[in-house]
């Protein structure tokens, strides 16, 4: 590329900037769609992207939900997972566990406590002008 003119260089650079931004929107298969939908002709073309929004849309919102059978292994791995250390959790001797922590039933906790970083930082530093003075 070394000896390539200012054309080449920013096509190459377009192409580029297209395959990243297709990266996020399926990669090669989005660009394999594009090309069917551009076969069909006008009246079609939105046809078909109003039913895909509509599939699209209702997904989004949970209504309908699509998932392989590796991604429901890694889940099921993730909460056999997560159900093993709240067991531990639980098993382990009151005197062993730190008084900091404790298991929550899912969702928010009853009674939330804001952190306040300002305030936190404030407290953290006290100490230390105290030794410094």
């Amino acid at each position: 590329m070394k000896d390539n003119g200012f054309f080449t260089k920013s096509f190459f650079s377009l192409k580029l900037q297209l395959e990243t931004l297709l990266e996020g929107a399926g990669g090669s298969d989005a660009s394999l769609l594009l090309d069917k939908l551009s076969q069909l002709n006008q009246s079609e073309q939105r046809i078909v992207l109003k039913m895909m929004q509509r599939v699209v849309d209702r997904m989004l919102a949970g209504e309908i939900r699509l998932e392989t059978k590796s991604d429901a292994e890694q889940k099921m791995f993730e909460e056999q997972l997560y159900s093993g250390l709240v067991s531990s959790l639980e098993q382990t001797p009151p005197k062993e566990r730190s008084n900091r922590f404790h298991v929550v039933d899912g969702g928010k906790p009853k009674n939330p406590r804001l952190i306040r970083l300002s305030k936190t930082k404030e407290d953290d530093r006290a100490p230390n002008l105290e030794l410094l003075q």
